[in-house]
């Protein structure tokens, strides 16, 4: 947590992410923030849930980050499915969010994009790695964040193969930040599962 620009630096790597497709793209990734520990994928007040994406880019051969909203109601119909796509914009350019980059463990580093893994993902899984700072505003950093992940089926947006929760309890400061230091990744509460693919 940077106190002198109220962000926090996270970095969040999918682990061991396998295609499901014969020319094997990796498939879609996402994160979601939760309002408290309950861990529900759906929000019991209704309202849409702000996503950030990590999908391949066929037309380039690169994954890329973007900002979306996904919708509370009908999330999995095609109706669910347009609405997240249309609210879609580059997380880089999204207000309150900056040093976007993907790393992928069998691709290259870029700022925002990363080359296509190889042919040997199928079998062998690729880490993927989002990163990103976030502006708390005049708050500043929360006791906990609460987040949540899934890992698609195929590039597309669509069912997800996997999903858990899983909180942040502590920021650690930035190099000359003054304040209470955080820093860590809380382990999934009974009933959550295990935190097999992301840390």
């Amino acid at each position: 947590y940077d106190t002198n620009t109220a962000t926090v630096s996270l970095s969040v790597t999918f682990k061991d992410v396998t295609s499901k497709t014969t020319d094997n793209d990796i498939p879609w990734l996402a994160l979601t923030y939760r309002d408290d520990e309950e861990c529900l994928m759906t929000p019991r007040g209704g309202e849409d849930t702000e996503m950030l994406l990590v999908m391949f880019d066929k037309s380039s051969s690169e994954l890329k980050a973007y900002h979306a909203m996904l919708p509370s109601s009908a999330r999995s119909s095609p109706a669910g499915v347009a609405a997240v796509y249309s609210s879609m914009e580059p997380l880089s350019g999204r207000d309150g969010y900056s040093a976007v980059g993907i790393v992928s463990s069998s691709g290259t580093s870029g700022k925002g994009v990363v080359a296509s893994p190889s042919s040997e993902v199928s079998s062998v899984g690729t880490d993927v790695t989002l990163q990103f700072k976030r502006k708390m505003g005049a708050s500043g950093v929360p006791p906990v964040m609460y987040l949540n992940y899934a890992i698609g089926n195929k590039p597309e947006l669509g069912y997800h193969s996997s999903r858990e929760c899983f909180s942040v309890t502590k920021f650690p400061l930035c190099r000359g930040g003054k304040g209470q230091e955080r820093g860590g990744i809380a382990a999934p509460k009974k009933g959550m599962g295990m935190l097999r693919h992301v840390e």
